[in-house]
């Protein structure tokens, strides 16, 4: 997580190379209410080509951060995918071999020669191989990282090509020029792999593009005064510039069904190209004509290129490369494309733990739509087969996938869905899920309790039902025993209502102590 003013941009590096070519990765980035960007690396199956050691840096125009960890997984060892390289000649170079999992020796080869093979040498005991004062003529070709850990061999090539840069011989200028007099300079590279470019420039503005520059009247105004200095100063030379982009990685988010654009600007010598790729597949516009369409701009220093997508959708989530190439290198840049939506619907509802007040509801948290579920509503419904329903809306945080719903009524039927939210929306509501809770001992005992003689066998008894059981289905009654008892019950419906009279004589329980108060029995129990 990193913050900051403009917000930074996050990359992650494994090894010091870019994490683009690893299996079974997904890696994107957020940004949050507070302004802080969270980037996240998951990995669906962890392997030994995950091991090692990884850096995310958080950049912006300001200044960076990084931090850095190491990540050991156990198991055979795994040389990583290692780019080709296009150097400079003279310098020195360090070349590390990205290997995860156990390893005992890391060896380097050269074409099939075991380095180190020279004073210019020096392998370290991390297996870092160091070439100092690189040489074109012997320091290219192809070079092998081995990594073994008892017998097991893990190896990987790649291919080292090393230019030589301009130079050009001083060019003498007389040390007296007279005004009106003519000039010829000739401006010589006598060192320096073709193609080249030799641009002149005078007072840093362009003049030309030959190797010879006349200037077939010297005017005053190219003299610093009246003496003899001349102010005609040439900038040597464009170095050849092999295809590169400035940067190895960045992630965009789109909102789906936006028109998209994604553009790569790449630096290097003329003729250079760029194309692209998603997931590692080339993208050719003859086949994708309705989802995809590529303009190129051909700039000063190199090249832009502009992928468009109409309607950016969920499938397009992945990542994109862009590879430019000239005469001199090759490079390439990624692009994690991230398209924000609402999240789906919550996944396998279920209600579990039912008591007569509570139940426990369960959910797995469904896709996020690429940005954080900052909340869960559930929807709770009362008798729901009934045309006038109790309604009530429980939103809880989005972290939670599992909830307490409390303040039920005992004996009593709902139903529930459950929907997720994010910052672009809500989703679908979940199928409903029907449960009833359990039947509780009444809190209450009945009130205004009447009792009239019917007869001199019968007793007519009546009261109200306590207030906490007004909304059960099967109210209950306690009652003494060896006694007769008449009950009258009304139940209404939509069509009406209709009536019941019931006559019993409760058996007799030895050694028990009776209230003569009424609390109340499940009528199921009532014969």
């Amino acid at each position: 997580m990193a913050t900051g003013t403009p917000l930074p941009m996050i990359t992650w590096l494994l090894d010091d190379l870019p994490i683009t070519e690893l299996n079974g990765l997904r890696y994107g980035d957020y940004v949050t209410r507070d302004s802080n960007v969270i980037s996240f690396v998951n990995i669906s199956s962890v392997s030994t080509e995950h091991g090692g050691h990884w850096t995310c840096t958080a950049r912006s125009h300001s200044s960076n951060v990084r931090y850095g960890a190491n990540i050991h997984v156990m198991g055979s060892p795994f040389v990583r995918l290692i780019p080709n390289m296009t150097l400079v000649a003279h310098q020195t170079i360090y070349l590390k071999c990205p290997v995860g999992g156990n390893f005992d020796e890391i060896q380097w080869e050269k074409n099939g020669v075991l380095l180190p093979d020279n004073h210019r040498q020096t392998l370290h005991t991390n297996g870092t191989l160091i070439v100092r004062e690189l040489s074109r003529e012997t320091d290219g070709g192809r070079y092998s990282c081995f990594a073994k850990y008892k017998g097991d061999i893990s190896r990987r090539d790649f291919y080292i090509t090393v230019r030589e840069k301009p130079v050009i011989e001083p060019f003498i200028v007389p040390s007296l020029v007279h005004t009106g007099q003519r000039l010829s300079i000739t401006c010589t590279v006598i060192r320096g792999d073709p193609p080249l470019t030799i641009k002149w420039l005078y007072n840093d503005h362009m003049i030309g593009e030959e190797s010879v520059v006349s200037n077939t009247v010297i005017k005053v105004h190219h003299l610093t005064d009246y003496s003899s200095t001349l102010l005609f100063e040439l900038l040597t030379k464009k170095q050849t510039v092999a295809a590169r982009f400035r940067a190895k990685f960045r992630a965009e988010t789109f909102t789906r069904h936006q028109k998209s654009i994604l553009v790569c600007d790449a630096i290097g010598e003329r003729p250079i190209t760029i194309d692209w790729s998603r997931d590692r597949q080339i993208i050719h516009t003859e086949h994708h004509s309705n989802r995809y369409a590529i303009k190129e701009t051909v700039m000063n220093e190199g090249i832009t290129s502009e992928l468009v997508i109409e309607s950016i959708d969920r499938s397009d989530s992945a990542l994109y490369q862009c590879i430019t190439s000239n005469a001199y290198g090759k490079d390439e840049t990624s692009i994690q494309v991230i398209v924000q939506e609402p999240p789906d619907t919550p996944l396998d509802v279920k209600v579990d733990d039912i008591t007569s007040r509570s139940a426990r509801v369960s959910w797995a948290p469904p896709f996020t739509g690429n940005s954080r579920i900052t909340k869960y509503h559930i929807y709770l419904k009362e008798n729901p087969t009934e045309i006038s329903q109790q309604k009530r809306n429980i939103t809880i945080p989005g972290t939670e996938t599992v909830w307490t719903i409390s303040e039920l009524l005992p004996n009593n039927v709902y139903s529930l869905n459950v929907a997720a939210v994010n910052s672009l929306g809500i989703s679908q509501s979940s199928l409903s899920i029907n449960f009833q809770t359990q039947e509780e001992v009444p809190s209450d005992p009945p009130t205004h309790i009447k009792a009239h003689s019917n007869s001199s066998t019968t007793l007519k008894i009546s009261w109200k039902v306590p207030v906490l059981l007004l909304n059960q289905l099967n109210p209950k009654l306690f009652l003494k025993s060896n006694s007769w008892y008449y009950i009258q019950i009304t139940a209404y419906s939509q069509a009406g209502s209709s009536q019941a009279e019931y006559n019993f004589l409760t058996r007799t329980q030895h050694n028990c102590k009776y209230n003569s108060i009424l609390s109340f029995l499940s009528f199921s129990s009532i014969h």
